[in-house]
């Protein structure tokens, strides 16, 4: 088909509205499951449903996740945005900010905000040891190296 990246948007719930499972990663699980040579971008990725989404990413060598989302979040709490970043991380590590990558989605205001946030942001202390880490993790700074060209370009058998 020649199809080789699928971006998912997978949003966040909002209001008291009944989706069902609208929101849940789950659905891009069984598809990069059943097409490992297809890259599978979740959008909008990860408030609701973290836990899940930091096992896919381990599972999945085929997931990525746009955290476009968390552009408002680093720019207005910090240690919110450090707690879902690490979240994600919680399953395979480090390495898994080789798979999340930024993206701005605004609309409403420019993004140099949010980049500057990005480019001072460290991981507060107390969120590290929460987490059990006991070093800041410079690697935060792939985000800004990243783009979904990028990740788009990418063969996704080489990530296995």
């Amino acid at each position: 088909m020649g199809i080789n990246h699928i971006a998912v948007q997978q949003s966040i719930p909002h209001g008291p509205s009944y989706a069902g499972n609208a929101f849940h990663p789950g659905d891009v699980e069984g598809a990069a499951m059943a097409s490992p040579d297809i890259a599978f971008e979740i959008v909008h990725g990860r408030i609701a449903f973290t836990e899940e989404t930091a096992w896919m990413l381990d599972r999945y060598p085929n997931i990525t996740v746009n955290v476009e989302t968390l552009n408002v979040i680093i720019a207005n709490c910090p240690p919110t945005f450090a707690a879902l970043v690490l979240g994600m991380m919680h399953v395979g590590g480090e390495a898994m900010l080789d798979r999340l990558f930024r993206g701005t989605g605004t609309m409403q205001y420019h993004p140099w905000i949010y980049l500057e946030d990005l480019v001072a942001f460290e991981f507060p202390p107390d969120v590290l040891d929460n987490a059990g880490l006991v070093a800041v993790i410079p690697q935060i700074t792939k985000l800004m190296d990243s783009d979904a060209t990028r990740r788009a370009s990418t063969d996704s058998t080489s990530k296995r």
